[in-house]
């Protein structure tokens, strides 16, 4: 399962809005949709891509070091927009 879709899953089967993450979280829905189709090229940078990730795993009760730690093994800091 990829990152995005764990995202999803985990908020859904919590029936929690994007809307309330973003509440919780201070980030964008734009950002957050973008983390849920695995579309990194909308980051400002490899960081925020990763921060956000975490904090969007904690408000959905993921493991945000698993997340983490999948997307340092698979997304290139090239992948990210500089």
């Amino acid at each position: 399962m990829n990152i995005g879709s764990e995202l999803k899953s985990a908020r859904e089967s919590r029936k929690i809005t994007l809307e309330t993450v973003s509440s919780r979280t201070k980030i964008p829905v734009k950002y957050l949709e973008a983390l849920e189709q695995n579309r990194y090229d909308v980051f400002p940078s490899h960081t925020y891509a990763k921060g956000f990730i975490r904090a969007y795993a904690k408000v959905v009760g993921a493991d945000p070091m698993v997340l983490t730690r999948q997307f340092n093994a698979e997304v290139r800091t090239e992948e990210v927009r500089s």
